[in-house]
């Protein structure tokens, strides 16, 4: 049988079990008769598990056309992007969650985890002195590994040219 949202798909039915409207072309006959509720209604109307599979296969479907969206937003509304995420940051909740996926990054990529330690006890035992960034002289510069293999060979790069190294877009810095 399916679940509803299955039977939508395949027009195994003519009626909504849930809500009780015959769909016609993805809405309901009411609907189309200048009242009533259309179709997508009943897919909310759905179990959780429903619900969520639906929601992966719309998020793969239109993934990137979602990402684009998402970072116009956090472009448009910076400024309260990044008070949210301050205050989000601050809850117990969020805490453990962060925990749970650097313990899960660090099990990912030992070597990447190795190496950030052994840089780490180098720096603090004053073997090795941070250094300004290599490109524009900006202090408090990151280390950049770009052999994992060497963990004390690495590049200091300011904030914006590290993100840069990694493909990434600094906005404003």
């Amino acid at each position: 049988m399916g679940t509803c949202f299955e039977r939508h798909m395949t027009n195994e039915h003519k009626t909504c079990p849930r809500l009780g409207f015959r769909h016609t072309s993805g809405v309901s006959e009411a609907s189309a008769q200048g009242g009533g509720i259309p179709m997508s209604r009943c897919i909310m109307k759905q179990t959780l598990a429903e619900k969520k599979a639906y929601m992966a296969a719309y998020y793969l479907a239109n993934r990137e056309k979602l990402l684009a969206q998402v970072k116009a937003y956090q472009k448009e509304h910076r400024r309260q992007v990044q008070e949210y995420e301050r205050r989000r940051s601050k809850k117990s909740a969020r805490k453990v969650q962060i925990n749970t996926y650097a313990r899960r990054r660090r099990k990912k990529f030992p070597e990447k985890t190795r190496a950030y330690n052994m840089l780490s006890r180098a720096i603090k035992k004053g073997t090795i002195v941070r250094q300004p960034c290599e490109i524009c002289g900006k202090p408090n510069a990151q280390a950049h590994h770009e052999d994992y293999s060497k963990p004390l060979d690495v590049r200091w790069l300011c904030f914006k040219h590290h993100r840069e190294a990694h493909g990434q877009v600094v906005l404003d810095c």
